[in-house]
């Protein structure tokens, strides 16, 4: 790479577009000494094949007699430009980091893939991932006892869960004796006691008469039996409950006796505000499982489920002696088992409509009922079992398939 002086007269305009082109500030060529040369990449000036001079012996380049027509200035290792430089250093770290990249990409699949080969041919830990490749026969994976054990048990719960859910078929309640309508029976609370050692989940069924409960049933097991523990909701007696066209269970008395709530406000005008009240007129109450034992040292208060168990009402005009117009059972429970069913009701028909309660209990465990710390209502332990009585118990064997505690 070089210059060829062609002028003679004008050499210093030649060297300065040269220096230019080098991207050398023109103010720093001043009298092109032996710095600008050297900056320029100038190592020589030579005239036809005679060295005229070397850079770093020529102090001043100002000699005319020294420049003739065919001079030339001869450049070796002319310094980069700069952006080529900022270009060259980028694309040099982007190779590098693309090349460490891949072989960071190789390595982490080689070692995954001796990782796999490791735990597939040599891991002391063969069967519980990736087995290895062999002639023996494969065992039947056994459980330990117990883990065995837990998933008997599950599934001797599902069993017994499944058959509380279909002896909810195997009853048939009717309104009167001679009544061919059946009742609807629907499921209004699952529960389970663990407490007491029960199996299964438990259930709480009432059966209706367009909408209006007339009887309920907790279905549980117990002592190796499945219990029905049947109880009369309606104000008057009649109704009949049957299976296998047997029938198992026929009250001659009424199930419930209601009165009316002191302090209470007159029903609302619509059901959103009748169901507020409801719910205030409910917490006024205080359940007790005075329990099983002549002391009452199993003594145990109750715990007011907060949604209703279940809600009916019927339009103003359909509105009957028998029939309110709004009610709703409430449950005093034990963690979730139901031990007494309290019923609201709004009854009567203009000015004279009031509030009423009746208390239903649902264990053969004593129990008492408060109604502003007052005692308003207690049921006795162990009540008699008989078929004409509003609350009745009815046992069935539990097949061996589902036995239970």
């Amino acid at each position: 790479m070089g210059l060829t002086i062609t002028d003679p007269g004008n050499y210093d305009q030649q060297i300065k577009n040269f220096a230019k082109q080098k991207k050398i500030e023109e103010s720093a060529l001043g009298a092109f000494d032996r710095d600008i040369l050297t900056e320029l990449g100038i190592v020589e000036l030579v005239a036809g094949e005679h060295q005229v001079c070397a850079s770093n012996s020529i102090e001043v380049f100002c000699c005319d007699e020294r420049i003739s027509p065919g001079v030339q200035l001869r450049v070796e290792n002319p310094s980069p430009e700069p952006d080529v430089v900022r270009r060259t250093a980028e694309t040099t770290i982007q190779v590098i980091f693309f090349l460490f990249g891949k072989v960071r990409q190789r390595m982490k699949i080689a070692f995954w893939f001796i990782l796999a080969v490791y735990v597939g041919w040599c891991s002391p830990w063969q069967g519980s991932g990736i087995k290895a490749f062999d002639d023996t026969v494969p065992q039947k994976d056994v459980k330990s006892p117990a883990t065995a054990v837990v998933a008997d048990e599950i599934a001797e719960t599902d069993r017994l869960s499944k058959l509380i859910e279909d002896a909810v078929d195997d009853y048939q309640l009717f309104p009167s004796q001679t009544s061919l309508t059946e009742l609807l029976a629907r499921p209004v609370l699952r529960w389970r006691n663990t407490a007491r050692g029960q199996d299964g989940e438990a259930m709480l069924v009432v059966w209706l008469e367009d909408g209006h409960p007339l009887a309920m049933a907790s279905i549980y097991p117990w002592a190796g039996n499945l219990s029905h523990e049947f109880d009369l909701l309606a104000r008057k007696p009649g109704l009949v409950a049957k299976s296998n066209q047997d029938v198992i269970w026929m009250p001659t008395s009424a199930g419930v006796d209601f009165r009316k709530i002191p302090n209470a406000k007159v029903p609302g005008a619509s059901p959103a505000a009748r169901l507020r009240e409801m719910k205030v007129l409910a917490a006024r109450f205080e359940g007790t499982m005075t329990g099983w034992n002549a002391a009452d040292s199993d003594n145990e208060k109750l715990r007011l489920l907060p949604r209703p168990l279940y809600r009916y009402q019927v339009s103003p005009e359909d509105v009957t002696t028998d029939v309110p117009l709004d009610g709703a059972l409430f449950a005093f429970a034990t963690g979730t088992d139901p031990e007494i069913v309290l019923v609201l009701e709004a009854v009567g028909t203009g000015s004279a409509m009031a509030w009423e309660y009746a208390c239903v209990r649902a264990t053969s465990g004593g129990l008492e009922m408060r109604l502003d710390d007052t005692v308003v209502w207690t049921a006795a332990k162990f009540p008699q079992q008989s078929r004409e009585k509003p609350h009745y118990t009815q046992q069935v064997p539990v097949p061996e398939s589902a036995s239970v505690r």
